[in-house]
């Protein structure tokens, strides 16, 4: 009988070895390979590029965003709009609310705007290089640098999801992130909202301000779909466009 339990005891322990050792080569397999998907093309801007050219700082800083950015597309964007902006000075404040307009009435995820501010970024801005094709190659990594790193931390952390959310420290650490968050979204509404309505920055653009408040007072008395306000701003504006140039 004793003989018989040590080997039991023996072969639990060689199963939680074997599992524990493919935990870890799983870990460092998707860690490997993601890091191989980023410096490939990365990599390659640079060699090509040079450490100092535009494509190769767009694909550095949205790698930066994504790594280390919480909250989703409003937070994320929320520190986009000010760096890209006020920093590196790729894109212009009432450009930046134009990109942000254009993502809200596409299909797909309101971050591929990113997408839009690494076109204009890079758009003119690398030599020897059309604008249009500086534009495209901006885009692309763009998109790239800022979806790989959101596939690690998914296939790194989707085992060990129902364990994390039962820790007590890590609950109450995302906690302290979504409060985080509601600031960041915050500030990126006012930043919205004051560059949609004062673009110059002196006087407010009152066909913004009456758009505005129609969609606001609609959605709040009626279940009006978002669509429908969207459809509505895209052909009121149409609209102002043509009497403008009529």
């Amino acid at each position: 009988m004793a003989s018989g339990s040590g080997a039991s005891t023996d072969d639990a322990s060689s199963e939680r070895s074997a599992a524990v050792h493919n935990s870890q080569r799983r870990i460092w397999g998707i860690i490997g390979g993601t890091v191989a998907l980023w410096i490939v093309p990365v990599g390659g801007i640079a060699v090509w590029r040079g450490p100092d050219d535009i494509l190769t700082t767009i694909a550095l800083f949205f790698t930066r965003v994504s790594f280390f950015t919480f909250g989703g597309a409003y937070a994320v964007l929320s520190h986009v709009a000010e760096v890209a902006v006020n920093d590196y000075q790729w894109i212009d404040a009432p450009r930046m609310v134009q990109g942000l307009g254009l993502a809200e009435t596409t299909p797909g995820p309101l971050i591929m705007v990113t997408q839009f501010v690494g076109f204009v970024a890079a758009y003119g801005r690398a030599p020897g290089l059309t604008p249009l094709t500086a534009g495209v190659l901006g885009g692309l990594l763009t998109t790239w640098c800022t979806f790989l790193p959101c596939f690690l931390f998914v296939l790194l952390g989707a085992p060990f999801v129902e364990r994390l959310a039962e820790n007590p420290n890590i609950s109450a650490a995302f906690g302290g992130i979504t409060c985080a968050v509601v600031g960041a979204i915050a500030n990126l509404s006012i930043y919205t909202t004051w560059h949609t309505i004062w673009p110059t920055g002196n006087d407010p653009d009152w066909f913004a301000v009456t758009v505005a408040v129609i969609a606001f007072v609609s959605m709040r008395r009626s279940s009006m779909p978002v669509y429908v306000m969207t459809l509505f701003g895209a052909l009121a504006g149409a609209l102002l466009s043509v009497i403008r140039n009529v």
